[in-house]
């Protein structure tokens, strides 16, 4: 088993971060955040937790999830493109 570059995950959990961050007002309300998330996706807090603080990163197919909760492209997430919206970057292929 190939072990994921430091690199690459860093870049992704630094994506999950900002992403999430617009949605947490105040110092104390990450874990808030995190529980919200991890309801929406049937999740565990602690999982959506490890995310943010870059422990773990999600396997595709909850990144792909978490992606349409916070409406924002899988390309953004992966450190591809710096357009985070998903509208902004379908405009951008057409």
């Amino acid at each position: 088993m190939s072990r994921i570059p430091q690199e690459f995950r860093q870049r992704v959990n630094y994506r999950i971060r900002m992403t999430m961050k617009p949605y947490i007002k105040g110092k104390h309300k990450v874990w808030t955040e995190c529980c919200e998330a991890a309801e929406h996706l049937k999740l565990t807090p602690n999982t959506v937790w490890f995310w943010y603080e870059g422990h773990h990163l999600p396997n595709i197919y909850n990144l792909v999830r978490f992606a349409e909760l916070y409406n924002v492209s899988l390309d953004y997430l992966l450190g591809r493109t710096a357009v985070k919206e998903l509208a902004e970057a379908i405009k951008q292929v057409a």
